[in-house]
This record gives C-alpha cells, sequence and structure tokens, in this order.
C-alpha cells in the first residue's frame, strides 16, 4: 500500500473516532504507520490537504484534508475524504517561504436574501446526503473564533458529564465561570460575570443538582428545563444563554436559541415554522420562541438520524451547523 492510501485510511479511521474534532498531526502519522514501514518524517499530511499547498503537495484526487488554520499550521488537520467539493482559499508555502494566499479555485457567489436557490443553509436542509452534513458541521471547527478558542470548544463538545456531576459548589461554580467566558464575548462579558458573582453558592448548587436528577420524560419539557436554569435562577441567562447551558450539558435534547440560529433558519424556505421564524427578534426572544427553535433542532436531528440510520445527530449539532451557516452559506 502507497503512503496515499494508508494515510486516507487512517484519516477515515480517526475522525470517526473523533466524531467532529479536529485530528493532530502526530495522530495521523501514528495512525498511518500502521498501514506500512515507512519513514515517519515522509508521511506529511499538509502534502494531501485542499486548503494548503507546498513542494509536496499531491495530485487532487490524493487529498484528503482540510487544515484547520492553513495560515498558522497548527498542525490540525479534518478528514473530508477524497472527491471533496472544495472552492475557498488554498494557502501556498514552497519550500523556506511564508504562506501566501492563491486564488480562490471559484468566486463562491454572493447569497441574495430570502431566495432559495442562493440559500445554501436552505438546499442542505433538505439533503439527504450525510457527507454534505458532516462537511457543514466540520465548518464549526474551521470558523476564526472556534480556532482561537479550540482549547474550551474541545471541552466543551467533549463535556464529561459524569466528571460535571461529582463537582463540589466551587468546581460547579467555576465550571460556570468557564461556561460564560465561553458564550458571552465582547462589552456583555464583564456584566454577565458580574451577575454571575451575585448567584448564591447554594442556590447554584441546588439547581446543579436538579440537573442532573432530570430523567428523559423532564428533559423533553423544553419549557421547564429552560426554567430551571434561565435568569433569575443563574442570574445572567436569559433563553439563548440557558438554552446554551442545556446544549452543552445534554447535546442530545437541546441546542442553542441563539440570534444566530435564528439569521440562519430565516434563510430556508422550506421550513413550515419560516414565518414564524421571522417575525422573531433575535435580539430579544420570547419563551415561545426558544422553545420553537429547539423543537425544530430536535426534530431535525431524529429526521437525520432517521436518514442516516444512525444516532449521531443531535440538536447541539445541528445548532453548529446553523451558527457556522450565517457566515459560510457560501461554502456549505
Amino acid at each position: 500500500m502507497e503512503i496515499s492510501g494508508a494515510i486516507d485510511l487512517a484519516g477515515r479511521h480517526l475522525q470517526k473516532l473523533n466524531g467532529d474534532r479536529p485530528l493532530t498531526r502526530e495522530s495521523i502519522v501514528t495512525e498511518t504507520l500502521k498501514h506500512g514501514s515507512w519513514s515517519p518524517t515522509s508521511i506529511m499530511p499538509s502534502d494531501f490537504c485542499y486548503n494548503r499547498t507546498n513542494a509536496g503537495a499531491r495530485l487532487a484526487k490524493y487529498r484528503v484534508f482540510l487544515m484547520v488554520d492553513p495560515d498558522m499550521h497548527n498542525g490540525l488537520y479534518r478528514y473530508v475524504g477524497r472527491n471533496y467539493a472544495y472552492s475557498g482559499q488554498v494557502i501556498a508555502r514552497p519550500q523556506a517561504a511564508p504562506a501566501s494566499p492563491v486564488q480562490s479555485l471559484t468566486s463562491p457567489p454572493q447569497p441574495h436574501p430570502n431566495i432559495e436557490s442562493n440559500s445554501t443553509i436552505g438546499k442542505l436542509w433538505k439533503s439527504s446526503d450525510e457527507k454534505e452534513w458532516r462537511n457543514a458541521l466540520g465548518r464549526y471547527w474551521q470558523h476564526p473564533s472556534v480556532i482561537r478558542n479550540l482549547e474550551v470548544e474541545t471541552f466543551m463538545a467533549n463535556l464529561d458529564l459524569q466528571e460535571v456531576r461529582k463537582y463540589d459548589s466551587q468546581q460547579w461554580y467555576e465550571f460556570l465561570e468557564k461556561y460564560f467566558t465561553w458564550k458571552f464575548k465582547g462589552n456583555y462579558l464583564p456584566q454577565k460575570l458580574n451577575y454571575l458573582g451575585k448567584n448564591g453558592s447554594e442556590q447554584l448548587t441546588r439547581i446543579k443538582e436538579r440537573l442532573f436528577a432530570l430523567d428523559e420524560l423532564e428533559l423533553a419539557d423544553i419549557r421547564s428545563c429552560i426554567d430551571l436554569v434561565r435568569s433569575p435562577q443563574i442570574k445572567g441567562l436569559q433563553y439563548p444563554g440557558a438554552s446554551g447551558l442545556l446544549a452543552v450539558l445534554f447535546p442530545n435534547w437541546f441546542g442553542t436559541a441563539d440570534r444566530f440560529v435564528v439569521e440562519s433558519l430565516r434563510d430556508i424556505e422550506s421550513l413550515p415554522e419560516r414565518d414564524r421564524v421571522r417575525a422573531m427578534n433575535p435580539k430579544n426572544q420570547k419563551e415561545r420562541d426558544a422553545i420553537l427553535l429547539i423543537e425544530i433542532m430536535r426534530r431535525k436531528a431524529k429526521q437525520l438520524n432517521n436518514w442516516f440510520s444512525n444516532n449521531e445527530w443531535t440538536p447541539r449539532k445541528v445548532d453548529m451547523i446553523l451558527w457556522t451557516a450565517r457566515e459560510f452559506r457560501e461554502c456549505l
């Protein structure tokens, strides 16, 4: 077997194990060496990337990876397989030369609002092609803000619920502080952290205990779960923040009901609730809005699992795709 075949097998296997998380260069090299006796230094994942080219780059037919943030060359990759329809920028890095952008392979069209033919999230929403959905989900990990905060993003995406269950009051507060810092940005963050600090330790501990006592019937009740964590229960959390916390803790049941999800859903003409979504104020959601958004994400996750005969798709993953779609509509 040639290196090109081995690295394809290695990438496919590792991405299946890692889910949506990026792959490290070291893990790809280690896994590739299981299929042959090459020198480790001869295995260069960057030679097999769609969005980066260098002196040793392979022919297009052998490319299987997207490099996460190719400008920084941070050694993180996402396996997308051969014949991937990539139309973004390609970073060229000849030997002993700095990285420079190569002209895009194609010029992505500018999306026109409210027209389904130009709304790729609208096309994706109707697609029963699992690869298209996986590619769309993978773009979450390519978003600049996700790359900048990759450590906390990975932590939130792989939260060990049993470990969180064991947290004492101080650890639980520190977790919430980490969540607030991840969720809220800019001028909002100091104010939100100030609100968090006004929560009593006993109150927060009671909420944690109630959260981890929820059974499936109770988790199905969107309104009750949101009310359990939304201010004044946890001061600083309104509907987007409350649903986001539930999505991190219970991704099989919840997605984040924030303004970016609203903006993306508005582009989907085939969505039965589109008029109701378009009537929402994305920056000032009401209870009925948050409930509807979560219901839509639950329904889509269930549909995807039925289409693809698995249980991998969750409301949280649907929310990640919708969150990213607002900026990558032309790339989905």
